[in-house]
């Protein structure tokens, strides 16, 4: 009986316990760049992906550290542009790198 009982009384205790669960993290915010908020990325137009002169710095680096050819790198009027190809390599180096 006494197995019973507390059979029975165990899912209402379970049911008790107050669950923790940790605030969502949501970024909000591109990081900053030189004192600007822009994470490097200014924009995108037909020539590419608009990059700062530090985020184009970032790749090449990058492109160093893991001894590949940067590909798509081109400049118009003062500008730094990368093409779709390029910000994927970009992208997967910085990965690349974040997980060594």
């Amino acid at each position: 009986m006494k197995k019973i009982v507390f059979l029975l009384f165990l899912p209402l205790v379970a049911c008790k316990t107050p669950v923790i669960v940790p605030d969502r993290v949501t970024q909000e915010q591109a990081s900053f760049d030189e004192d600007k908020q822009n994470s490097g990325l200014v924009g995108y137009s037909s020539k590419g992906f608009e990059l700062t002169d530090s985020a184009l710095k970032r790749y090449l680096d990058l492109c160093k550290q893991f001894a590949v050819d940067p590909v798509g790198v081109s400049q118009s009027e003062g500008k730094n542009y990368l093409n779709k190809e390029g910000m994927v390599q970009f992208m997967n180096l910085t990965d690349k790198k974040n997980n060594i």
